[in-house]
């Protein structure tokens, strides 16, 4: 096996430096997406730009969910079931009174009687009791105050952290059907789905139910055995592997290297059990080195991502600008998966 010290010295120094640096992150909670799939494009060889590759959930991944409060979206509050109101009509105490929002959606007024609430603004309900009560009253004037407000979205988060309403996490499990079962929502399939579409998902089925009920999800465990291989093959991506393979079937996997690709220093990027990142280079531009990486136990593990270089070191400097600083840091997962921080 040959050595180009010269050409990999920059990568490895470049891989190492990054993670002195603090690049070993946890994934936010934000729902940025971050796990190498095993079905994705990539950019042509002819196009420098690396795309970072995209996980796409499967049968018993692990996904934890958390749960909390957002108001960013919402210029207004907008009443929900089981808020419980006051309505001042001024200077006519027979007309003013504490109702609470009914599973229906409704309060009771005095003349008038039902009217619907739920969906409403403080203002609009506010409109609606102020014309409703100028049929009787000569300009009355209303105020609509929240004495107490999202009465369900804080049961349904107390209930699922025993107590607490800021904020709650729960772990659930992608089943072999690919559906997903969630608290008050029921199962949603997932299967195919990458991270920020699930979050996406699962948001909307909240919202629908729970006013202001956010959620971030993100992977805890990925049941798929999977590595990546980038770089100068026909077809970069990531694919299943059952056992270690050797680099060759790691190339073959990818549709066979480019005219273009140095076969003599393969760099096989791992993450170690302490989270470090572990750089090897390896050979297989040749039978005898298939042979030779057998022998030697020179094996591809899931997780790893398999780079094959240009043959111009000037493309290792290009690598590293669009691959490992884009996609580091790098934390170790359960099931020796990279795990790619925003």
């Amino acid at each position: 096996m040959k050595y180009r010290m010269s050409k990999w010295l920059v990568l490895f120094l470049a891989i190492n430096t990054i993670i002195i640096s603090g690049c070993s992150v946890r994934p936010s909670k934000d729902g940025g997406e971050g796990i190498v799939s095993h079905v994705v494009e990539a950019s042509p060889a002819a196009d420098h730009n690396l795309k970072s590759l995209v996980y796409k959930i499967g049968p018993g991944d692990s996904l934890e969910v958390f749960y909390y409060k957002n108001y960013s979206n919402s210029a207004e509050y907008k009443l929900g079931l089981g808020d419980k109101l006051f309505i001042n009509v001024y200077d006519h105490e027979n007309f003013s009174r504490e109702v609470i929002i009914l599973p229906d959606g409704t309060v009771t007024i005095p003349k008038h009687g039902v009217i619907k609430a739920e969906g409403l603004t403080i203002s609009e309900l506010d409109d609606v009791i102020t014309n409703l009560h100028g049929k009787e009253l000569n300009a009355p004037e209303v105020d609509v105050l929240i004495v107490k407000a999202q009465s369900r979205t804080n049961e349904f988060l107390s209930t699922l952290s025993g107590g607490k309403i800021l904020g709650a996490s729960k772990q659930v499990k992608v089943r072999t059907d690919g559906l997903a079962v969630f608290p008050a929502i029921g199962g949603v399939v997932l299967e195919g789905l990458t991270i920020s579409e699930a979050q996406h998902v699962i948001m909307d089925k909240y919202q629908n139910i729970l006013n202001y009920v956010a959620v971030t999800l993100s992977l805890s465990d990925s049941a798929q055995q999977s590595i990546a291989v980038v770089g100068e093959v026909k077809n970069p991506g990531v694919y299943t592997v059952s056992n270690p393979i050797v680099p060759h079937y790691a190339l073959a996997l990818a549709g066979g290297e480019e005219t273009t690709a140095d076969l003599e220093q393969i760099a096989i990027l791992r993450t170690r059990s302490d989270g470090s990142l572990e750089t090897i280079l390896l050979s297989a531009n040749t039978a005898a080195t298939w042979k030779e990486n057998r022998l030697n136990n020179n094996f591809i593990m899931a997780g790893d991502v398999v780079y094959v270089p240009r043959t111009d070191v000037s493309y290792i400097n290009l690598f590293i600008d669009q691959y490992i600083r884009k996609m580091l840091p790098f934390t170790f997962s359960l099931g020796g998966f990279w795990s790619l921080g925003q």
